[in-house]
């Protein structure tokens, strides 16, 4: 096998100084695989008729063939021991790192890398900081390169037609990307009603008054008459209480509205609906807010359950959805399961989304033996 391999290196090698490596691969960048390539030159013939193709890796004792569109020098990390390859970079008709936008690089170094550092200064295409979108930038391929600020153009496809031009500044430093003024460059994803602040690597969105939001997405204030009074404080120890002023509960969500606070516990495994009736247990007797939690899961139900679970006759479920942390506090309607009856007997409770869990106003059941049953 190995005068074989060596047999298609010397036809399309001449010329080279770097034959073949055995015992070497490089990983993470094969794009293609061709099985049955019981010779090498048909690795080198798969690899002339692909343009990504930049080197290959012959596995021999699986007469396998493994196309890269990267070399060892561009991704020196990536080339790794292995004793059944043999690691070929494509000696004629290479395309080079970054010289057509089908074929871009991630920087302006690693084009520098593939080429052996004779890459000469001028533009190629590389990724842009936008996913899926490649970039004509100019990069300085010269020893100490300066700061060459460019503007990069590129091609929205959702818009036929229209090339967008997105103003920010692409800097190339020795081949090396540098810090993005994202807020002054426009190239940030705030709401037209936002303002933009630049941090280190990032930016973040503030909402401009009147308007409220995650600064991605912002909404106008509530006018007064729209206005809803929340009470709340929050979870430290001897904190007063205040009255949100805003109207929308989401923009209090990390504080804790009074209902979320006050209730009291149900923890029983044997709420579960998954749990059958042993000693028929009845909640005729409890009033108040309640949070389901521990072993007895995180909620009510929202569909219909056997009768006979949650350790009663007449399994109660809520018949609606939950409500979001926005609706605030929502009425809902349980059924308890009877006969045929999913919706034997009814009773109204109030529920609230206090964030990472539920609270529900409960006033008892309409008799014996029915049971508010829980589930994960």
């Amino acid at each position: 096998m190995l005068v074989l391999v060596h047999s298609a290196v010397t036809q399309y090698h001449r010329d080279t100084r770097e034959v073949s490596i055995f015992g070497r691969m490089l990983q993470k960048h094969i794009f293609k695989t061709i099985t049955g390539a019981a010779f090498g030159d048909v690795c080198f013939r798969e690899c002339y008729r692909d343009v990504r193709c930049q080197s290959f890796n012959y596995a021999f004792t699986q007469d396998k063939c493994e196309l890269s569109n990267r070399t060892k020098e561009a991704r020196p990390e990536d080339f790794i021991p292995n004793s059944d390859r043999y690691y070929f970079r494509r000696d004629m008709k290479r395309v080079p790192l970054g010289s057509i936008p089908e074929f871009p690089a991630e920087t302006c170094e690693q084009i520098k890398a593939s080429e052996d550092g004779k890459a000469k200064s001028g533009e190629y295409w590389i990724y842009s900081i936008i996913t899926g979108k490649t970039a004509l930038v100019s990069c300085d391929m010269e020893p100490e390169g300066k700061n060459i600020q460019v503007l990069v153009v590129a091609t929205d496809m959702n818009v036929k037609n229209i090339q967008t031009k997105l103003a920010y500044e692409y800097a190339a430093f020795a081949g090396k990307c540098v810090y993005i003024d994202e807020c002054a460059s426009g190239v940030h994803n705030c709401h037209s009603s936002a303002s933009c602040t630049n941090t280190v690597g990032s930016f973040k969105c503030s909402c401009n008054q009147p308007y409220i939001g995650d600064g991605r997405s912002c909404i106008p204030l509530p006018s007064l008459a729209q206005r809803s009074y929340i009470l709340y404080k929050s979870n430290t120890k001897g904190s007063t209480w205040f009255v949100s002023i805003f109207g929308l509960p989401s923009i209090i969500s990390t504080l804790s509205i009074l209902e979320c606070q006050n209730y009291q516990s149900l923890t029983g495994s044997d709420r579960k609906i998954t749990y059958g009736n042993q000693n028929t247990v009845c909640d005729r007797s409890i009033h108040g807010w309640y949070r389901f939690e521990g072993a007895a899961g995180t909620r009510m139900p929202t569909s219909c359950p056997p009768k006979q679970r949650c350790n009663t006759h007449a399994s109660g479920w809520l018949n609606g959805a939950h409500p979001t942390v926005a609706d605030g506090q929502v009425t809902r309607t349980v059924c308890f399961h009877w006969g045929s009856n999913c919706c034997n007997w009814l009773r109204s409770v109030n529920v609230i989304n206090c964030s990472d869990y539920y609270v529900y106003y409960i006033t008892g059941t309409p008799g014996c033996s029915l049971r508010y049953c829980s589930t994960d």
